[in-house]
């Protein structure tokens, strides 16, 4: 089964041809390990209505300093509670929410781009680079994959699942502010995590492999 494709790209204000991202409503996850019944939800509700005030005015504000620096406008931002793997999530949703925060890789704080990719990559795929959210940071900084973290514009096309809806494959197209353009190709599986005292199935990375313009295969 294959899909279309969404995109993501920082916009000059007004521009007639600029491309967008509509963000997904954030999935509000309310738990009451502490305060029972509707006392306890409304007071995580607003803690969480808080949290969105804060992000959303921050975000106003780097949004100005980054049109007043390069004329260009700050893309779209995840929902800080979207940012982790969970059941019924597709695969499009999966990597989007990574390219999205690395694509405003410091937001809301340093690297918080890299760490969600990290949340959604599979044990074996951490195990590859040392394991470590550190050694994992590092690899991406140092390798091809830097030009994942805060380019300009990413598509992603050609999602395919196989293996009865078990393992799926996507391919983005990355543009950094240079222009320079590459392709990689997304490998997930559905993993086992435990979440809220009990497993899900959830869509995780196995694999970010990366091309050149000439799609031949990067290896670093």
């Amino acid at each position: 089964m294959e899909t279309g494709f969404v995109s993501g790209v920082w916009v000059r204000p007004g521009h007639a041809g600029s491309k967008g991202l509509v963000s997904r409503r954030s999935r509000l996850l309310i738990m009451s390990n502490n305060v029972d019944g509707f006392e306890g939800e409304n007071i995580l509700r607003n803690q969480i209505e808080n949290l969105k005030k804060s992000s959303s005015k921050l975000h106003g504000e780097l949004n100005r300093i980054r049109e007043n620096e390069t004329g260009f406008e700050l893309p779209p931002v995840v929902p800080l509670l979207d940012r982790a793997p969970r059941e019924g999530l597709s695969v499009e949703d999966t990597i989007r929410i990574q390219l999205m925060a690395l694509q405003r890789n410091d937001f809301p704080e340093i690297d918080a781009g890299i760490a969600t990719a990290f949340e959604f990559a599979a044990p074996m795929n951490r195990m590859s680079v040392g394991g470590s959210a550190n050694d994992f940071a590092k690899f991406v900084k140092s390798s091809i994959y830097a030009m994942l973290v805060d380019c300009k514009e990413w598509q992603l096309s050609s999602v395919t699942i196989t293996s009865g809806g078990r393992r799926a494959s996507a391919v983005s197209l990355i543009t950094d502010f240079t222009g320079n353009e590459r392709k990689f190709l997304w490998n997930l599986g559905i993993k086992k995590v435990w979440d809220n005292g009990q497993y899900q199935e959830c869509w995780l990375v196995d694999a970010c492999i990366a091309f050149d313009y000439k799609g031949r295969l990067v290896i670093e």
